[in-house]
């Protein structure tokens, strides 16, 4: 009985056990802040969720990896809902299964450490540096072995039958330590097959000519530049740097003192100093202070005068000496400092051509004179080309061809060697084409790519304006290319037909005066007066003699002279007379006798100071022709003009073609007084011309007077066609 009894109390205390491990769970959160508690369930939050079950066996506390997106750092055992609640990426593997938490090493600067891909991407955007993730090194003892990888020194490689030695970084020299054995050192160092035991070890600040590391590097007298600095180095025997160049620091004999033992021992910075603007006894080039490394040249005149004690390189002059006008000498003036441009002295260009261009100075007269025109300036085959010193050498560059760009200069400072100043040069576009659609003076100078030719407008218009200024000259001309542009010439005619002009003279020889006919074939003085029309100024010598003041005082009708003195002006162009009853209309018919407002007895001409003015686009022929010979050379590759070959164009291409007929009194052609032929031809009247009326010419930008020949009848005409 009492065995039955003990028994039951041991059943009783099961069950309670049993009942209490049943009412515990996993909380979420418990009321005290506590999280994934296995508790009972009145000590959660109302809020928390909670389950029967170990936390291990839920989703929500559940432990793994926990990845913060911002530092990287991987947090293990850590419970899903605490890490998304922190902002972190929950991963159920263990760390070393995640890509993202596997560490490698982090360099950056000098620097090493021994963390994961975003942690080394924090460590960039944390130090503004760049970095370099090795994910190939796995221990923390190799990361940091290379802090101050970028330290040189001697990486010294040992087998059983040598010791070899290259200057090198600490961290080339530990990749080759980690790559012993293989055939990329064996090669580097001709080790031979069999060698068994392969050492790599660094000395950091060292030489390899060190003799306490007993390789087989010794020094020598050769020398090398440095692609890492510009600067003259020693080297060994074995092809490495040494330090820079000093002619003290080497004896061929080997007697060397602490000093120059030591030289060769460490890595040192150069004691000697360089005292001009090149050196042959001393390698610290500076390119900031305008000297670099160079292959010594006797004949290079930024070199040093003597050739270097030992190898062959010298810290030589950055400047350039350059024979910039082609004489064969390289003058003190042609000395150019590292960076300045300028422009060459190519043929047919104008040499040196300032950025800013003043109108009416000196290098503008140049550019629109005759001779600038045909023989000196942007002639045919002409580029212009920038020069521009850079490390001693001069680069060329040339243009945009067809002279699309021209060479342009300007002065930034004064300098004490070569031209006394330092010049930048650039190709300027030529804009050369927005020329042709401008039509005032004003604006066609103001940038200083274009001139206005005085005359001739593109749409052949004539611009009137008041009687101070019969013409106004700054719109009656034409805006053409200061800078003519060139053309395949042979290809093509370019612009060439813009530079065509027709004028058609009409000349009135009254019925009642027939011997007045055939003078229009020998006199210009008669020819000029007979002309009523404004072309007289293609009649050769027309308005030769009549002075800037003489014109003055013609025009501007305040003459107190006999205006028949000026006769080489046509009465009738220059003076159509108003009627005493009529001053409204002007005076037509015939030219007997004088017209009332030529009389100088202004009792008989009481309305002299209402003459109607009707004046030439031209004041002489001489204007004329020089008008139409620059507006055609400046179009282009044009006209009669010299290339840079020395070659002229044919003379064909710039001609006056003339017909001369016979009108009737309704201005209608009868008949050919003469067949068509040429009347002036590259700068010069024919022998065909002369022939026809005793025209004499000789330069069309001096012409002397002449003749000119015309039709018979009651109206004679002469048609002149200028060609380029």
């Amino acid at each position: 009985m009492n065995k039955k009894i003990i028994s039951g109390i041991v059943v009783l205390s099961l069950l309670i056990i049993f009942s209490s491990i049943i009412s515990a769970g996993c909380c979420e959160e418990l009321k005290n802040g506590n999280i994934c508690q296995n508790v009972e369930e009145n000590e959660c939050k109302d809020t928390s969720r909670f389950a029967p079950t170990v936390c291990s066996s839920t989703s929500y506390c559940r432990t793994g990896t926990c990845i913060s997106p911002e530092t990287g750092k991987c947090m293990i055992n850590t419970p899903k809902t605490r890490c998304e609640e922190q902002g972190g990426v929950w991963k159920s593997q263990d760390p070393l299964e995640i890509p993202a938490c596997q560490n490698g090493c982090c360099l950056y600067g000098n620097n090493a450490a021994y963390v994961n891909n975003v942690e080394c991407k924090q460590i960039a955007s944390d130090h503004g540096v760049n970095v370099d993730f090795r994910l190939d090194i796995s221990d923390q003892a190799t990361c940091y072995a290379l802090a101050n990888s970028k330290e040189e020194g001697a990486c010294v490689i040992k087998n059983e039958y040598e010791t070899n030695c290259i200057r090198t970084t600490k961290k080339e020299c530990i990749d080759k330590k980690n790559s012993r054995g293989s055939s990329s050192v064996s090669e580097l160092f001709d080790i031979p097959s069999d060698a068994t035991s392969i050492s790599v070890e660094f000395f950091p600040g060292f030489l390899c000519t060190a003799e306490g590391l007993n390789t087989s590097c010794a020094a020598t007298e050769n020398t090398i530049c440095s692609e890492d600095d510009d600067k003259v180095y020693f080297v060994d025997s074995c092809g490495n740097k040494a330090n820079v160049y000093d002619v003290d620091m080497y004896k061929k004999n080997n007697n060397w003192n602490d000093e120059m033992r030591d030289y060769w021992t460490k890595i040192q910075d150069p004691k000697c100093e360089i005292t001009g603007p090149n050196s042959n006894s001393c390698g610290d080039c500076d390119y900031r202070t305008g000297t670099i490394c160079a292959t010594y040249d006797k004949g290079d005149e930024g070199m040093p005068q003597d050739a270097p004690k030992y190898g062959n390189k010298v810290c030589r002059d950055l400047s350039c000496h350059y024979d910039t006008n082609n004489n064969g000498n390289i003058e003190e003036s042609e000395k150019y400092e590292h960076g300045e441009s300028w422009c060459a002295e190519t043929k047919g260009t104008y040499y040196h051509l300032p950025r800013d261009i003043e109108i009416g100075g000196e290098v503008w007269d140049e550019l629109i004179s005759k001779k600038g025109l045909t023989e000196d300036y942007n002639i045919p085959g002409s580029r212009y080309v920038k020069l521009e010193c850079r490390n001693g050498e001069v680069l060329e560059q040339p243009c945009k061809d067809y002279r699309n760009s021209i060479c342009m200069e300007q002065v930034l400072a004064e300098t004490e060697t070569g031209d006394e100043q330092y010049t930048q040069a650039s190709c300027v576009a030529n804009d050369w084409r927005t020329c042709f659609n401008i039509t005032n003076q004003s604006s066609c100078e103001s940038g200083n790519m274009c001139k206005w030719i005085k005359g001739y407008r593109f749409d052949f218009k004539n611009v009137k304006s008041d009687d101070d200024d019969p013409l106004n000259m700054s719109k009656q001309g034409s805006c053409v290319p200061l800078f003519a542009p060139g053309f395949n010439f042979w290809e093509s005619s370019g612009t060439a037909m813009q530079g065509a002009v027709r004028e058609t003279v009409f000349y009135e020889v009254h019925w009642a005066n027939p011997d007045g006919r055939n003078e229009l074939t020998k006199d210009s003085k008669f020819a000029s007066q007979k002309c009523y029309m404004g072309g007289c100024y293609a009649i050769p010598g027309y308005g030769s003699d009549i002075t800037e003041s003489e014109w003055e005082t013609l025009w501007k009708s305040n003459d107190d002279g006999n205006p028949r003195d000026y006769e080489y002006i046509s009465y009738r162009t220059g003076h159509y007379c108003h009627k005493k009853d009529d001053p409204e209309k002007p005076k037509k018919g015939g030219v007997a006798g004088v017209p009332e407002c030529l009389k100088t007895n202004t009792n008989l001409a009481p309305n002299r100071d209402k003459k109607r003015y009707n004046a030439p686009i031209f004041r002489n022929h001489e204007d004329w022709i020089k008008s139409i010979i620059i507006r055609a050379r400046s179009l282009g590759d044009v006209g009669y003009k010299k290339s840079v070959g020395n070659y002229w164009s044919e003379k064909s291409s710039e001609k006056v073609v003339s017909v001369i007929q016979k009108l009737s009194q309704k201005m209608q052609s009868k008949e050919n007084m003469t067949d068509e032929f040429v009347m002036w031809e590259s700068e010069k009247y024919t022998d065909e011309n002369n022939r026809m009326g005793g025209w004499i010419g000789k330069n069309a930008f001096n012409l002397p007077k002449g003749s000119y020949s015309t039709g018979e009848g009651g109206g004679g005409g002469g048609e002149a066609v200028r060609e380029i």
